[in-house]
C-alpha cells in the first residue's frame, strides 16, 4: 500500500515531499478539474440542480448559479442582490 508521499510523487514526480509534514493532507489528481467540469456539464445537460435560467435571443439556458458566480463578478453581484431581495 502506498503512503501519502508515494501517492503524491506518483502524480507529480517534482512534488517537494520535504515540504510536507505528517499533519498535511494533499490531494493531487491531474484529471480532477476536467472530471469536475464534465460532471457539472452532465448535470446541466440533464437539467439536474439547475437553479437559474439565462434567456438570450429567445433561447433559454438552464444553469447552475454557483458555477456562473464562480467565474463572473457580474453574476456574483446578481446572486447577492437576488438573495438579499428574497430576505
Amino acid at each position: 500500500m502506498c503512503g501519502l508521499y508515494e501517492l503524491l510523487y506518483c502524480f507529480d514526480p517534482g512534488f517537494p515531499l520535504s515540504s510536507l509534514d505528517s499533519e498535511d493532507y494533499v490531494f493531487v489528481e491531474a484529471r480532477h478539474p476536467n472530471k469536475v467540469l464534465e460532471g457539472l456539464n452532465s448535470l446541466r445537460l440533464n437539467n439536474a440542480f439547475c437553479d437559474v435560467t439565462l434567456c438570450c435571443g429567445g433561447q433559454e439556458f438552464p444553469c447552475h448559479r454557483i458555477v456562473l458566480a464562480s467565474f463572473s463578478s457580474y453574476f456574483q453581484v446578481i446572486v447577492i442582490v437576488s438573495r438579499a431581495a428574497r430576505l
